[in-house]
């Protein structure tokens, strides 16, 4: 539930939830495959994670040129 919540906030499809939930139940997946898919799924998570730092840094630099502005 909390994977299925946070990873449609975080712009994952649920088809790719439901496959991270099946790849983790042990059903349909090697334990290769498994840990593969679940490596490509961090390595995307670290990736957005990434932009978003990057975007933070933006907003909170647009943020003190807007109150330099005011000021």
């Amino acid at each position: 539930m909390i994977l299925t919540r946070t990873g449609q906030t975080l712009g994952f499809k649920l088809r790719e939830l439901d496959n991270i939930a099946l790849a983790v139940s042990g059903t349909g997946f090697s334990a290769d495959q498994t840990a593969d898919f679940l490596r490509e799924k961090l390595q995307l998570v670290n990736h957005r994670m990434s932009e978003l730092t990057q975007l933070r840094a933006l907003l909170s630099e647009m943020l003190d040129q807007a109150c330099l502005l005011q000021g």
